[in-house]
């Protein structure tokens, strides 16, 4: 029997705040056999392991909107056949747990709100 090592989580860098995860994540998370919770994903995500699909510069985007305490930290995670994303907005302290790329109009809700809300604060 072969067990499977789960990576180590470390030291939070930053709030999650109120967390939400998607109908769509908790089936693919489901469907990928259970081997990693979204807790533990987020977890991840707020140690600063921003996942095996972050392309470009998006690890120092992160660390910069972390250190400033403002702006949108993301991570993508691979689970094999879906990969989940991670994003939180510091500004108003909430995190989405969503497939991204089937759920596009998710994401563009929850940014458009999280800035409607801060511009809202600001004015």
């Amino acid at each position: 029997m072969r067990s499977e090592t789960k990576p180590q989580v470390q030291t939070p860098m930053f709030e999650a705040g109120t967390v939400e995860t998607t109908r769509i994540a908790e089936a693919e998370i489901i469907l990928n056999g259970n081997r990693v919770t979204a807790d533990e994903l987020v977890a991840r995500h707020r140690s600063g392991n921003f996942g095996e699909m972050n392309c470009g510069n998006q690890a120092a985007m992160n660390r910069e909107a972390i250190a400033s305490g403002k702006g949108l930290v993301s991570s993508a995670f691979d689970l094999g056949l879906y990969a989940i994303s991670v994003m939180t907005n510091l500004d108003t302290s909430e995190t989405l747990v969503c497939d991204s790329s089937r759920e596009f109009g998710r994401v563009t809700d929850f940014l458009g709100a999280a800035f409607s809300r801060k511009r809202a604060a600001e004015s």
